[in-house]
């Protein structure tokens, strides 16, 4: 896919949004399905991809390998670690191994702020970053970065917690309890639009097993071979919360979601609550969204 700007995806008539993608592919299979979403669909023009989490090279691995099955040469740059974090299931890993992933790779790619560094974008265009872990890489780039604001025009995470009915309920949420200084380091900056896909609304999204027999993986090499990870997958379980898929669409397409000005809390303990805050300029999902809507993230998701 060209990465000129406005150029249509072939035969589609879509102009595709740039992304990048910062993900911790590894420890929870929404990241896979999240990469294999995008590199399908022609509404994403996937200029890079980072990896953030233990052993962010071996991640390095399995995204690229992701990218080769989709056909795809995609640029990927190794983030940071945040503190504490897990390194990938020996599960991912075994099955990106015998699905030919060459593990060994692992010390071969440059760091996230040199792919960063390089990437060009055309006239007027910005590029979105969707992050689906800890803001721990995004946030090295924002502080290495003063241009930042030059080539990223808006960042959206995955992670926050917002309670509008219990004032005192807090929440740990995953990807900004895991490094809360860099989650709150990259909200503080206002430079950029900052769009919160919250766990409020990733709870109502579910893949069960049910669902696998009807896995629509016709002409996509990519989904194809995500979609056989999760057959295996669910040999031992039964359902998936979507939250990174989640986040990747709403970076293009909102649907139904409902977005408010949200400024975020946190305690010591980690845990955070976020309230709306007609100052902030991060704008945070709040409730949540009617099952019937879900066909919206389907088309993308499923389609």
């Amino acid at each position: 896919m060209s990465s000129t700007e406005n150029t249509k995806a072939a035969g589609t008539g879509i102009i595709p949004v740039p992304v990048i993608l910062d993900t911790d592919i590894g420890n929870d299979p929404d990241d896979m399905l999240a990469l294999a979403m995008i590199l399908d669909r022609p509404e994403f023009d996937l200029r890079a991809v980072f990896t953030t989490g233990a052993a962010p090279g071996l991640r390095a691995v399995l995204a690229r390998h992701l990218c080769r099955v989709a056909g795809r040469d995609i640029p990927i740059g190794v983030g940071e670690v945040p503190p504490g974090y897990d390194e990938p299931v020996r599960f991912h890993v075994g099955y990106f191994e015998r699905q030919g992933a060459v593990l060994s790779d692992a010390h071969k790619f440059p760091p996230a702020n040199e792919v960063f560094s390089g990437l060009k974008v055309y006239g007027e265009e910005r590029i979105t970053l969707i992050t689906i872990g800890p803001l721990t890489t995004t946030a090295s780039l924002v502080k290495s970065y003063p241009d930042w604001s030059e080539k990223i025009g808006k960042i959206v995470s995955m992670g926050g917690f917002i309670s509008l009915w219990e004032k005192n309920r807090y929440l740990r949420e995953h990807n900004f309890s895991s490094d809360v200084g860099s989650a709150f380091g990259v909200l503080a900056h206002s430079e950029f639009d900052h769009v919160c896909v919250t766990k409020n609304v990733c709870q109502g999204l579910i893949m069960k097993a049910e669902d696998v027999p009807r896995l629509n993986t016709s002409g996509s090499p990519a989904r194809n071979w995500a979609f056989g990870f999760m057959r295996e997958w669910f040999v031992n379980r039964e359902k998936k919360l979507l939250h990174d898929p989640l986040t990747a669409v709403a970076a293009i397409d909102p649907g139904p979601l409902k977005f408010k000005p949200v400024r975020f809390n946190v305690r010591e303990d980690g845990k955070i609550r976020g309230e709306i805050d007609e100052y902030s300029h991060c704008q945070a999902a709040i409730g949540g969204f009617p099952k019937a809507d879900v066909s919206w993230f389907n088309q993308y998701f499923y389609g």
